[in-house]
């Protein structure tokens, strides 16, 4: 399935938050951990995103690297505030959920 969406670019409004899939890790740092740099989404949204689309992120710093692929970035200030209080993401926590 991923080789068929690799001839696909996300377009338009682009909802963009992180998340570790598979539960619990023990190495790396609590939280976030480091597997989401600048660079590592610098090389995801060269091949995943459409130039000029418009993404959409709470505003951890390593988001505005799509800003290096050609896209406008909206970065949305969350502190704390629940799910039903962020419209912004209610696609991507819809997913997610």
């Amino acid at each position: 399935m991923s080789e068929r969406e690799k001839s696909y670019a996300l377009r338009g409004k682009v909802q963009l938050d992180d998340a570790d899939l598979g539960g619990e890790r023990n190495r790396g740092k609590p939280g976030r951990g480091e597997i989401f740099s600048f660079a590592a989404i610098a090389d995801w949204a060269q091949d995943a995103l459409a130039r000029g689309c418009e993404v959409i992120s709470d505003r951890l710093t390593c988001f505005r690297a799509v800003a290096e692929v050609g896209c406008t970035h909206q970065p949305v200030i969350v502190n704390g505030r629940h799910r039903k209080d962020l419209p912004d993401f209610r696609w991507i926590n819809t997913v997610f959920g």
